[in-house]
């Protein structure tokens, strides 16, 4: 069976990313064998539909699936701005882009010239090993850039705080996401809103799947909770499968997060929770258990920073 997928004009986002796979929940069931995806002229990518959409096509060409993008044309504009941000530098080899993979990378040839795109980085999972911390450092000097741009010194203010949270998710991957998929970052300065987005994006097992089995030993109170639940727990208290205060590294990236002020968009397998930062924390302002959508292993997470926004830290 094989199953289409289309992705109409406009502006697409994780929101639109996610209407737009609403009917693949099928595309990792044994009757799907190929999926193909059709992306309209004027569609344009935002920074987080793209990092989703290179793990989870990554992820079905792995499964020994067919997997085909199919643009308009080579000039269109989600083909143009994915060659600018890297993504056919990291997508399968296996998957057929049609009308044809670019010939020169944009990522490459225009790599590091804009302060305003941190293109497509990978991360590789590698426990004990030597972590590049250059990736982290990158994403926090673009944003503590736009920071000073818009506010005198707040680049300095927010530049160490920025860093830990980032490096925090980068190391996350590096230790747990036990995956021979790389996992990805990015980063994408939107004017129109005023905003900075940085998407980071894993395939691995997920941080739900791996703290369930040891809820009832390390938090039997928390058992019954939902995914989305969970989740939220999650990032106040700093859950992991290893005890209370050990593999933190989600709550205290989230806890820099919210002392910026920023957004937190995270996806897991199978849910979904979009946080805004509260006095006392992260509060939800959607969760939701995604039925009718398809399975996204791993765990991918979006900042949205307001640039008319930042604090006095």
């Amino acid at each position: 069976m094989k199953l289409s997928v289309v992705f109409r004009a406009g502006w697409l986002g994780w929101e639109g990313l996610e209407r737009s796979l609403s009917g693949c929940t099928r595309a990792f069931g044994e009757e799907c064998d190929a999926v193909e995806i059709h992306v309209a002229n004027d569609c344009k990518v935002m920074v987080d539909a793209g990092i989703r959409l290179l793990s989870y096509v990554n992820q079905l060409a792995d499964s020994g699936r067919a997997v085909a993008l199919n643009f308009s044309s080579t000039r269109s504009n989600a083909y143009t701005y994915l060659n600018r941000l890297g993504f056919f530098d990291h997508l399968n080899p296996g998957i057929d882009v049609i009308p044809q993979r670019p010939s020169i990378s944009g990522a490459k040839k225009y790599g590091g010239s804009s302060v305003a795109l941190v293109e497509i980085a990978p991360i590789k999972y590698q426990p004990g090993g030597a972590i590049d911390r250059s990736l982290p450092g990158r994403l926090a000097d673009s944003v503590a850039h736009w920071a000073e741009h818009q506010q005198a010194g707040a680049g300095d203010r927010i530049h160490t705080t920025i860093f830990t949270a980032f490096a925090e998710l980068v190391d996350n991957i590096y230790q747990h996401s036990e995956t021979r998929l790389d996992g990805f970052a990015a980063l994408q300065t939107y004017a129109q809103s005023n905003s900075v987005m940085v998407a980071v994006s894993d395939s691995g097992r997920g941080v739900l799947n791996t703290l369930r089995p040891a809820l009832m030993s390390e938090f039997p109170t928390l058992v019954r909770l939902s995914d989305t639940d969970l989740m939220v727990e999650l990032f106040r208290q700093g859950l992991s499968r290893h005890g209370r205060g050990r593999g933190a590294g989600l709550k205290r990236s989230a806890d820099c997060a919210i002392r910026l002020h920023a957004e937190l968009n995270v996806r897991l397998e199978r849910s979904m929770v979009h946080l805004l930062p509260s006095q006392d924390g992260y509060r939800p302002h959607r969760a939701q258990c995604l039925e009718g959508r398809p399975s996204l292993p791993g765990t991918h997470i979006g900042f949205m920073f307001r640039l008319d926004e930042w604090p006095r830290i």
